[in-house]
């Protein structure tokens, strides 16, 4: 799969959460040994993102000097060597988790008010109570 051969990791569990938000879909096969599953982004992802076509999308030189700024104490092009240099290169649940995690956070830090932006919000603070309320009840 190209996107695990980009990301260093498994990206099944990555692609369906995609596909239930809605903001990927199937697009066909690929005449690939396999017949890989082909998937493009939806009407749905130009909506949240405020994009009126794929061409809004900024270019891998514009992404590129925007990781370059970001200040970490990793670059993310060490932590993909170090995920894909690692024994097992297949994640665990609690490692897509976290990830799905830092994804919703970025997702909440930006600046747009779409209605589906709100509606993740809301189930987000929903599921942290509730993981919050089967914690206490698991202590007592």
């Amino acid at each position: 799969m190209q996107v695990d051969e980009i990301r260093g990791v498994d990206s099944g569990r990555l692609l369906r959460n995609l596909i239930e938000k809605e903001l990927i879909c199937l697009s066909g096969k690929s005449d690939l040994p396999g017949k890989p599953s082909l998937y493009k982004t939806s009407q749905k992802f130009l909506q949240v993102f405020g994009l009126d076509s794929l061409r809004d999308l900024p270019s891998q030189e514009e992404i590129q000097e925007l990781l370059t700024d970001i200040k970490s104490e990793e670059n993310l092009h060490s932590v993909s060597e170090k995920l894909a240099s690692s024994e097992d290169n297949s994640t665990n649940y609690e490692e897509d988790e976290k990830e799905n995690k830092r994804i919703k956070d970025v997702l909440k830090s930006l600046p747009l008010s779409v209605e589906f932006l709100e509606e993740e919000k809301k189930q987000d603070n929903k599921t942290e109570i509730e993981e919050k309320a089967i914690q206490s009840d698991s202590r007592k």
